[in-house]
């Protein structure tokens, strides 16, 4: 049986680059500038996912609510509905810009975290319209 020829000696084994021969960019982005570490610790914190998904939850929850009893409310009623619509939609929109800071463009590269991007905004643009 023939082998194929090796492309580097057979004991090669890879290892760590010192730190003194590496960049370490992102080090001195966060000296420098603090928020995106800060925003990148809190985005990727398990609570703030909690919170984020409570907070969803909570808002399908109102939009059923009112969607069942639009034809039914009176005018000091849908402005208050149309605030609270309001603050959850600001605090998505806080949460968008979080995750920007956090990851940079890469976030809108996810196909969800695009799609709920578009959302939020196509929405927040809607209200505008309203």
């Amino acid at each position: 049986m023939q082998t194929l020829p090796s492309s580097g000696p057979a004991d090669f084994v890879e290892q760590p680059v010192p730190a003194e021969h590496t960049l370490s960019f992102q080090r001195y982005t966060y000296d420098i500038f603090p928020i995106p570490g800060l925003a990148r610790i809190l985005v990727e914190s398990r609570k703030f996912d909690f919170v984020i998904y409570g907070s969803v939850g909570l808002y399908a929850i109102f939009i059923l609510i009112f969607l069942g009893i639009t034809d039914q409310l009176t005018a000091e009623q849908n402005a208050v509905f149309e605030m609270i619509d309001t603050i959850f939609l600001i605090f998505f929109l806080g949460e968008i810009l979080l995750r920007l800071t956090a990851h940079g463009i890469w976030y809108l590269k996810d196909p969800w975290s695009f799609f709920d991007a578009t959302v939020v905004i196509v929405r927040r643009n809607a209200y505008d319209a309203y």
